[in-house]
């Protein structure tokens, strides 16, 4: 008996942090979070809206926008210790709207003063997954 490819890992489309505007939504459900390489949080997403983010090849400058759509996973990284401690309140399974709402400065803590990225996280109680 052999083996058969039936399809490969993928992160599915990366969004940084970095090149959200805000207001950028995401709406999905909630797969799993990970650690990546450099130790930070990936929040994976299957889609249910449509959503556009900017992307770049490995040896390009610029960034270019990408529409994703419903039933594609989407891995958000950098998102911020905000985003990773309200997503410990999320059920895998979930449909969630993460909503960046930019950078603010932190009023308190070890990292008072800086400038930290925000998220709104909703969690749709009453969704029909249909996936």
């Amino acid at each position: 008996m052999g083996f058969r490819t039936v399809g490969l890992g993928s992160q599915g489309t990366l969004v940084f942090t970095r090149n959200l505007k805000v207001g950028d939504v995401f709406e999905g459900i909630y797969l799993t979070s990970e650690i990546d390489k450099f130790g930070g949080d990936v929040h994976k997403l299957k889609l249910t809206k449509q959503s556009q983010v900017l992307t770049k090849k490995k040896d390009d400058l610029d960034l270019t926008p990408k529409n994703v759509y419903p039933g594609e996973e989407v891995s958000i990284c950098g998102g911020g210790g905000g985003l990773s401690f309200s997503m410990k309140n999320v059920p895998q399974g979930s449909k969630v709207r993460l909503t960046y709402d930019g950078k603010q400065k932190m009023k308190s803590g070890a990292y008072a003063g800086r400038e930290a990225h925000t998220w709104k996280t909703e969690i749709d109680e009453t969704a029909d997954i249909p996936f």
